[in-house]
């Protein structure tokens, strides 16, 4: 009985494909990188308002993460204890400490002579009006000494006549600073620049790690992503069309594999005290946070950037006085084509050799058709947080052997048999009818072509057709 190989993460709904599992430290099971986080069990009461609710409802807005019910619990008895130590230390600070009611005096002396106290108390605070209003004066007017060749520009020209008669024009045009000339311009570079710089950093990052660095790649699609961010002001993986990173890498003509990485500067809406960036800054900073500061994210950022898979970077990198869209598309490219991926009436075909791993099967991904994505839609939560390569669709197997089949019962996901598989370590030729496994309708199905390299699976292709 021939069976096809998968790793999966405990997470029912893992098809992350990743390569490092971690143990739950509260339900002991194993999970991906993406998943390793624990949540909160069950869905949370959307109108909820007690701590237990914001814990659901901050949870499950989290991207990642897996249902975990002893969290809850820990979470509960943590709360609990914390609650305790509380109350025992305010019980001790009050009884360490008794209140004293204060008196008022009803009447004081000034200069031997009683006052009443209420009266007393409205002197005293004329008096601290009268010095505070002195000081600012003595403050005010050292200012405009100081300054007085910029406070005079705001003033109207004064001029004497031969009959000292004064004369004052208020003719001078008033200054009206637009979006354009409020920022000073930043620091030019060229794009080649900024793009070897930040490959620079990339590699440095990556060298440390021990890792071998990588090259630049030449495939457009993540500098198209970072002009649309720029442009439409937002942050995400999908595309104002409302593409994903590998759709756009497949229509710019890649044929491996890639990773996205976005980072944004700036606000995403007007801000007319935004200050002015420096490109090479913004992308030194970015570089940092996703490698040294990226626990928001799950590390996912620094596990892309530190995967010892990939071979290149395609880096987009758009920017204006104010703002920076930087997207790193991390490129696993390592297959010699002889027949790049073609699809023709339900016939998916394909022949290459791969310099990385050894090939294990092909499975297909399914997305609905994108749809144009507004501003508000690209900044909502959904759209902020990771993506994937969609739902599962299928599997192209490798026919049985002669006299074996398929154990059906055991297998809980579609599949269609090669009509060709030569497989031979890295080097394939393969080709097979899709058809039944193009059940969801028209929309965008992703090819790929899944490697083995040591104890990783590496996704060699992320081909994506649209139907």
């Amino acid at each position: 009985m021939v069976k096809n190989r998968r790793i999966e993460c405990n997470y029912h709904l893992c098809d992350m494909g990743n390569k490092f599992f971690k143990k739950c430290r509260y339900c002991q099971k194993y999970f991906c990188n993406v998943h390793i986080r624990p949540k909160p069990a069950g869905l949370p009461r959307f109108e909820g308002s007690t701590q237990k609710d914001r814990l659901f409802m901050e949870e499950w807005h989290k991207p990642g993460g897996h249902p975990c019910p002893p969290y809850l619990e820990h979470w509960e008895e943590e709360n609990k204890r914390k609650l305790q130590q509380y109350k025992e230390a305010l019980d001790k600070f009050v009884k360490s400490k008794p209140i004293k009611h204060h008196e008022e005096p009803s009447v004081v002396f000034k200069d031997g002579i009683p006052i009443p106290y209420e009266r007393a108390k409205k002197d005293e605070i004329k008096v601290s009006r009268t010095v505070v209003f002195i000081i600012v004066l003595i403050v005010a007017g050292f200012l405009i000494y100081t300054n007085w060749s910029k406070v005079s520009s705001y003033l109207p020209n004064i001029s004497f006549n031969d009959t000292n008669k004064i004369t004052l024009n208020f003719s001078r045009q008033v200054y009206r600073p637009t979006v354009e000339t409020r920022f000073a311009q930043p620091k030019q570079y060229t794009l080649q620049e900024l793009r070897n710089y930040a490959l620079q950093l990339i590699n440095e990052d990556r060298t440390q790690n021990g890792l071998k660095p990588v090259a630049l790649g030449n495939n457009n699609a993540a500098q198209q992503h970072a002009e649309d961010m720029i442009e439409n002001r937002f942050l995400s993986h999908w595309g104002s069309d409302g593409s994903k990173p590998y759709m756009r890498y497949t229509k710019a003509g890649g044929k491996g594999s890639i990773a996205e990485n976005a980072a944004f500067s700036g606000f995403f809406y007007y801000e007319p005290n935004a200050v002015t960036i420096d490109p090479k800054e913004s992308i030194e900073t970015h570089e940092y946070q996703m490698v040294n500061d990226d626990a928001d994210s799950n590390w996912g950022h620094r596990d892309n950037i530190l995967d010892k898979n990939h071979n290149k970077v395609n880096i987009g990198i758009a920017y204006d006085s104010t703002h920076l869209a930087y997207v790193q598309d991390f490129e696993d490219d390592y297959i010699l084509w002889s027949e790049p991926i073609s699809y023709s009436s339900g016939i998916l075909s394909m022949e290459g050799t791969s310099s990385l791993g050894t090939i294990q099967n092909v499975a297909l991904y399914y997305d609905l058709t994108p749809v144009r994505l507004t501003q508000s839609d690209l900044l909502s939560y959904f759209y902020r947080g990771a993506y994937s390569l969609g739902d599962e669709a299928g599997y192209i197997l490798a026919p049985p052997p002669l006299g074996s089949y398929y154990d059906t019962s055991s297998m809980n996901y579609k599949y269609v048999e090669a009509s060709r598989w030569h497989v031979n370590g890295g080097s394939f030729a393969i080709t097979a009818n899709i058809q039944p496994l193009l059940s969801k309708g028209s929309g965008v199905y992703t090819v790929v072509l899944w490697a083995k390299n040591g104890n990783d699976n590496v996704a060699l292709t992320t081909y994506s057709i649209f139907i």
